[in-house]
């Protein structure tokens, strides 16, 4: 039987998010799709229920005047970033985001860090992470 999975998820804990001195993995709270349950929104971590090729996303907003970005985590191991550096006296937002497609097999983590020193927007509905399931093995 073929797996059904994919989801959609917002971070929504309400304006700035960070900066903090560590990594802290990202909890995007407000699902908007999650077919096969496999991420987690208390824990901001997708498992993967079966072995295959999963495509992954994630998106952010936040204030040029701060540090900014996201990594995208499998297991313990960063796999891809996007970041920007401080802009001072700037009155706009940078945007950022990265796409990759993952081997996983069934129990493998990924999720989204916000890295030490970095800030995000975390309303509105502007910093999203996004997966599914492409082929199954």
């Amino acid at each position: 039987m073929v797996a059904k999975v994919c989801f959609t998820a917002v971070a929504a804990m309400g304006h700035e998010h960070g900066p903090f001195d560590e990594n802290i993995t990202l909890e995007f709270s407000k699902v908007i799709t999650n077919v096969g349950n496999a991420y987690d929104p208390t824990s901001g971590i997708f498992r993967a229920p079966v072995t295959g090729s999963y495509f992954f996303s994630f998106f952010y907003q936040a204030k040029k005047t701060q540090m900014s970005g996201l990594s995208l985590v499998k297991n313990q191991s960063v796999i891809i970033k996007t970041f920007d550096h401080t802009k001072p006296g700037s009155q706009y937002c940078d945007n950022g985001g990265n796409t990759a497609i993952l081997k996983l097999s069934a129990g493998d983590r990924v999720s989204v860090q916000l890295p030490a020193q970095c800030c995000i927007h975390a309303y509105e509905d502007v910093t999203t992470f996004s997966g599914f399931l492409i082929a199954q093995e």
